[in-house]
């Protein structure tokens, strides 16, 4: 037999317990570093400079590409990895192709290629 077990809900601190314990960690934290890591105050949202030697992420290499590459293993990022992989394309001839627009969930074509 197995014995019962306390399902009752913990409680969930309120808005005010919740700012409190913010104020407290960002009192702990040192601000110039946030504001390296590219801290932003209003959306509490770290959003990491690329270029930052430590924190930043590489560029992916595919022109017209913004993303980043998140996977230190690849050699673009993960969108520009799917469509090389369906492209057929050989990798270096692919980091040449300007990446498109694409519109309606259908790649763009660059040169009468699709990428």
């Amino acid at each position: 037999m197995t014995a019962a077990r306390n399902t009752a809900a913990v409680p969930r601190p309120g808005r005010a317990a919740a700012e409190e314990r913010f104020a407290e960690i960002l009192g702990a934290l040192d601000t110039d570093f946030l504001d390296v890591l590219g801290w932003d105050w209003e959306r509490r949202v770290l959003t990491y400079p690329r270029e930052h030697p430590v924190l930043g992420l590489p560029d992916c290499p595919v022109p017209n590409c913004t993303l980043a590459i998140t996977v230190a293993t690849l050699p673009m990022c993960r969108g520009c990895m799917e469509r090389w992989s369906k492209s057929g394309v050989a990798l270096e001839e692919f980091l040449l192709i300007p990446k498109g627009v694409s519109r309606g969930g259908r790649a763009a074509s660059v040169c009468g290629r699709a990428v």
